[in-house]
């Protein structure tokens, strides 16, 4: 019996392998300092990575180094924000939202109700759409000219966030 549950697991992770390999879309598994514990053939060849052991590899070198927090200053300088933006560094707030991916935006009214948790509008990379605003921009409207926001508030669709040990 042992030998043929051995047998039989084998073949599965064979099955598996095959499957996870043969994609053409990045499939990686980490642990929570970034580490990666698997990444896929397609994951390999797209990073450059094809002779690396994959336990020497962190998820974090892929990451664009303008998108570490420290330059949100000078991006809101150079974009000439007019709006306060806050970096969540212990992600106390996200938690307390329960935020699952980023951009996920939350409208407050007058007397501080959450009445918008949802996408921008319908842009995605690569779908061809611009990137107008319209839902968000919908449900600004509706809190200020004191008409109720729309129940049709689409969830945002973006990376999800990358908790910090602890708070996952």
């Amino acid at each position: 019996v042992r030998v043929e549950a051995e047998d039989r697991l084998r073949e599965s992770e064979a099955r598996y392998r095959g499957i996870v390999d043969s994609q053409e879309s990045l499939i990686f598994r980490c642990d929570l300092d970034g580490n990666l514990r698997f990444l896929n053939e397609a994951g390999k060849r797209k990073y450059g990575v094809e002779d690396t052991p994959v336990d020497e590899i962190n998820y974090l070198s892929f990451v664009h180094p303008d998108d570490a927090p420290h330059h949100l200053k000078d991006m809101a300088d150079e974009l000439a924000f007019t709006f306060p933006f806050c970096y969540d560094e212990t992600q106390d707030v996200a938690k307390a939202y329960k935020a699952a991916c980023t951009p996920d935006f939350f409208l407050f009214n007058n007397e501080r109700t959450l009445v918008y948790r949802g996408q921008l509008d319908d842009s995605r990379p690569d779908n061809g759409k611009p990137v107008n605003g319209r839902d968000l921009r919908a449900a600004i409207d509706a809190v200020l000219f004191g008409r109720p926001v729309g129940a049709d508030q689409r969830p945002s669709i973006g990376c999800n966030i990358k908790w910090k040990p602890g708070n996952e």
